[in-house]
């Protein structure tokens, strides 16, 4: 059993020897948030099943204890999901110099969802963008906002990624 802990953005439901049972208001009835804390979480080797729902906050967590201790899995959890809440940006809250478009890039070396992921959280960091969509599959990244297809461009490529053509 963890040591008692206050955690500020879940509480255990229940733990076991390799498996936790949590529940998070952050991710509670947000697919999106849930979506990025699982691609954030399972990009250490040792967690070997992550399962949620996204209606009840439920995060089921198994995981190799002998390479990663409970208490530091909680505490890098909390750390995450303290992430995961601040990243919550709206429309409302960005100051737009000029009127929003959409623009549509198809971009080359999007090759697994974080890659995805990190495209869309720079982009959305950017206070003249309200939006960003990056889809894995089609490699397309769809930017709503002020800034200018070359800016777009530019920053996604200081990324690491290239720009392919223009998307619809």
């Amino acid at each position: 059993m963890p040591e008692k802990t206050n955690y500020q953005h879940f509480n255990v439901i229940k733990t076991w020897n390799d498996k936790v049972k949590v529940t998070s208001p952050v991710i509670k009835g947000s697919s999106d948030k849930a979506y990025i804390f699982q691609v954030l979480l399972n990009k250490r080797p040792e967690i070997t099943e992550l399962m949620m729902t996204v209606h009840s906050g439920v995060i089921d967590i198994k995981f190799k204890p002998e390479s990663l201790p409970l208490q530091s899995l909680l505490t890098a959890m909390d750390a995450i999901l303290l992430n995961v809440a601040k990243k919550s940006q709206n429309f409302e809250h960005k100051q737009l110099a000029g009127e929003p478009k959409q623009v549509g890039l198809l971009v080359e070396g999007m090759s697994c969802p974080a890659c995805a992921l990190l495209i869309e959280m720079t982009l959305k960091k950017d206070t003249q963008i309200v939006d960003v969509n990056a889809n894995l599959d089609a490699k397309r990244v769809k930017v709503f906002g002020t800034r200018s297809r070359q800016e777009i461009v530019e920053m996604i490529e200081k990324l690491g990624y290239s720009h392919i053509d223009e998307a619809q």
